[in-house]
This record gives C-alpha cells, structure tokens and sequence, in this order.
C-alpha cells in the first residue's frame, strides 16, 4: 500500500476547495484514489461531491454537461483539462443496464452504491482524511476483488460488473472473492441486456490493460460470459488465448496496430474460422469496418502460412512476415 501516493493534483484541490467554501462536501474517489493506493501514477481525479449539479455549473465558469441527470458535470481547470463532479446519489431502480438515481445521499451512501470495495474509498484533497466504510483498503493489500455489500444485489444493479470484476483482477494480478465469483456466474445468462458497445469497450480494456490477458480471457470463459455474450470464444483452444501474452500491449505511442494484433489473436484460428464468421462476430461487437477489415486480413495472412512459421517468432519480425503490403509500417 502507499498512502503517501494519495496526493491530488492542484487543479483537484482548487476545485474542492471551491465546493467546500461554498458550503458543500467534497471528496476525491473512484479509479484515482485506488490506483494511488497501489503505487500507481494517475491523472484522471474524479470528486464527489454534496452540490446538486445546477449548484455546480453556478460555482465554476467553464463546465460540461457530462452526465447532469446521473448528477456529474464536467469542470474544466485553469489548463482546459476536464475532471467530473458528480453529486452524492443513491440508485433509486435498475434493470441491469440503466439506473435511475437520486440526489441527496452522504458520502458513505454515495460509496455503498459503488460496485466493488476497492472502488470505494474516498480521501479528503486537503487533509487526506481517507473514509474507507467498506475496507477497500484492508482487500488491496489482500489483493483481492470484492463486491460491496451483497454482491448479487450489485450484479443485478449493473451487469457489467461481472465483467468488470474480472478485468480488475487480471490487471492487478488479484484474487476474486468466491461471493463474487459466484454471484458473475449467476449473472452469465442475463448478460444479453448490455449493449455489445459496452462489451467491446471491456475487451479493449483487457487488451491495453492486462499485460497477460490469456488468464483473464479464460476467467470470461469460466464464468459462462463468453457463452453469453461471444458464442466465437466460447470454445476457443486454450493455446490461442495465450498467444496474446506475447504480443506487445497497446496504447503506447508509435504502437498503433497492437490493438489489431491482438484482436486479430483474440479470434483468429486459421482454417477453422471462416473470414465471413469472423466479420460477421467484428461487427455485432461493434467494431468498424476499418478494424474488421484489418482484423480479418490478419486471419487469412496467417492462415496462408500455415504450420511454416518458426514457433519462436513473434514481435516485430513476426509481423513483418504476415503484414499485407497496405499494412503500415
């Protein structure tokens, strides 16, 4: 743990400090505040805040309407960087997808509602006074993923979470706890009601993510997500979702066709999946015509090589021999 990495930026403090001279609570959580604690850098700060949203667009000159009837607006600092300032709430109803919610919560409310206990800690920008009600703190250096309160109860408020819970542990290399665990199976058969925009966003996720995702990928499988949701991965070989672990993460500058590498891994199995299955899978994922049409070239690269590819090959010479002549360099 290093709490001594709990230290908001300047602009995060100026904007708390304008809340609370205002008369309203104000709070740094979510992602920031995890990462922090893990030694992590992060610049994405969220607060949370007592200010209705109306409250908010009042106190600060420039703002966004992000979210206003989820309660969050976007403040634009002095360097034009936007941080979200979303209003204590409750979750008022849910189909799994969508919440309504309601203002008016406190801050230890406004963290029941969240969805795992390491996402819930909050910390004062100032005097770092951290409020930890559901022992976050205690499952970080545990290493472990656990649901808030009853975690079938947060499952059905959010379907999603499943595939959250499983990102997390493969990102930070933790354990899920086994009321977790069960209550992602249970979710399995209602997954159907997310958007595939949302799914698709998820596995990019894991891809840029997690340095190894062939673990995570099989937690998917395990759960019944993939059954669920991907009918194409559900019964992938084993060896194939290891590739992945060799081929370079994206999101790095200069990197930019890692993402497709490793889609292209994800769900290329030469001679077995036709490039029409595979478009036809690409594109109920949501993804663009541009990266299905990458993906698949991919595939019927690799499919023309065949066995004649020196198992120990990968990283840049690899690529190099199966890039179609468009490819970039």
């Amino acid at each position: 743990m290093h709490e001594t990495r709990l230290q908001p930026p300047s602009s995060i403090k100026e904007i708390c400090r304008t809340l609370e001279a205002a008369g309203h609570e104000a709070w740094c959580v979510g992602g920031a505040v995890r990462d922090a604690l893990l030694g992590i850098a992060t610049l994405d700060w969220d607060i949370a805040t007592s200010a209705l949203p109306e409250q908010v667009q009042k106190l600060f000159r420039r703002t966004v309407p992000v979210g206003i009837k989820f309660g969050t607006v976007g403040v634009l600092d002095r360097a034009g960087v936007l941080h979200e300032v979303t209003t204590f709430r409750h979750d008022v109803e849910t189909d799994g997808r969508h919440a309504v919610v309601r203002f008016g919560a406190s801050l230890e409310e406004d963290l029941a509602r969240r969805d795992f206990t390491i996402n819930a800690i909050a910390v004062h920008a100032e005097t770092l006074a951290v409020r930890d009600p559901f022992h976050g703190r205690r499952d970080l250096a545990a290493g472990i993923v656990r649901c808030v309160g009853e975690a079938a109860e947060r499952m059905r408020e959010d379907r999603l979470r499943a595939l959250r819970a499983i990102r997390f542990a493969g990102r930070f290399g933790f354990a899920i706890d086994p009321d977790t665990w069960a209550a992602i199976r249970e979710s399995a058969p209602h997954l159907g009601r997310l958007s595939m925009e949302r799914v698709k966003q998820e596995l990019e996720k894991v891809m840029e993510q997690v340095a190894r995702p062939s673990a995570t990928l099989e937690r998917y499988r395990e759960a019944g997500i993939f059954g669920a949701l991907v009918p194409a991965l559900a019964a992938a070989p084993r060896a194939r979702f290891g590739a992945i672990d060799h081929l370079g993460r994206p999101g790095l500058r200069g990197r930019p066709d890692r993402r497709a590498l490793r889609l292209a891994a994800l769900f290329v199995q030469p001679g077995v999946v036709p490039a029409r299955d595979l478009e036809r899978t690409l594109k109920a994922l949501k993804y663009s015509n541009v990266e299905a049409r990458a993906t698949v070239a991919l595939a019927q690269a690799a499919g023309a090589l065949g066995a004649t590819v020196d198992p120990s090959l990968d990283g840049a010479p690899l690529r190099r021999l199966v890039a179609p002549p468009w490819w970039p360099p």
